[in-house]
């Protein structure tokens, strides 16, 4: 049984953290020809965080993900956390009609997008939006505050941290919220199986919209292995090979059993 309170406490930051001062060179995801080790996204989910709320999320703002499966919506999601922000992805291909639902739905404070996106978008008025798959967009924006020393408040407690949207039905989608402790509890418990049978090949996800992708994705990261995107993303990082090494054992000091 899974101690509730560490659950409570537990702080993703500190476990990125934690990988970036023991294993910094240890390969944490791959995505086509982009690939990251445990360092380089420490210091880009830090920088992004800063970013997002240099652009205004905060606690209890929505930033909404549209777009194909990407390492940058993990990205996303950790630096949204750092604020206390509801992610809302948003990845299978989406009508005209259909944006202009969901943005009314989400009501979104940021928006990561699409070139083909952009005509839709006009309805959320001057809502920030950054691209994702042009080089002056997400990875210009990490550029500007890379580096950054800010410091964040910790966010604990049930506040949702992911809003998933259900198929379109009569024109139609709803919004599903996945609370923080909800979310990291069945990652924890995903993480301590791993950690009693160490598993040898990177962990493989897919179909970021749904919430056992996000599970997966964050016990991975708990544990320390590798994370392969199955859907590349536009090559906008340098690829150099890195060495690929074996799961570490879970951080005792971050997860316990009860």
């Amino acid at each position: 049984m899974i101690a509730m309170d560490v659950v409570r406490d537990l702080d993703l930051t500190d476990v990125l953290a934690d990988h970036r001062q023991q294993r910094a060179t240890r390969l944490a995801m791959v995505d086509g020809r982009n690939r990251l080790t445990y360092g380089d996204m420490a210091d880009r989910v830090q920088a992004l965080a800063t970013a997002f709320r240099a652009l205004g999320l905060g606690e209890g703002d929505r930033l909404l993900w549209l777009g194909g499966d990407s390492f940058r919506l993990l990205e996303c999601l950790l630096a949204a956390a750092r604020l206390g922000g509801v992610v809302c992805p948003v990845t299978g291909r989406r009508s005209a009609a259909e944006l202009r639902h969901l943005l009314a739905d989400c009501e979104p404070s940021v928006v990561l997008c699409g070139g083909e996106h952009l005509a839709a978008l006009d309805a959320a008025g001057g809502v920030p939006r950054v691209r994702h798959d042009v080089t002056d967009g997400y990875e210009a924006l990490l550029r500007s505050y890379w580096g950054s020393t800010a410091e964040f408040e910790l966010v604990t407690g049930s506040a949702p941290v992911l809003m998933l949207y259900t198929p379109m039905v009569a024109g139609h989608s709803v919004g599903v919220q996945v609370s923080r402790s909800a979310l990291l509890a069945e990652s924890v418990a995903v993480a301590l199986r791993s950690n009693t049978e160490p598993a040898r090949r990177p962990v493989v996800i897919r179909g970021m919209d749904h919430v056992v992708s996000m599970v997966v994705a964050l016990a991975a990261i708990l544990v320390g292995t590798r994370i392969d995107v199955s859907t590349s993303s536009p090559v906008l990082l340098p690829a150099e090979d890195q060495d690929i090494s074996t799961v570490v054992e879970l951080p005792r000091r971050h997860i316990r059993r009860s």
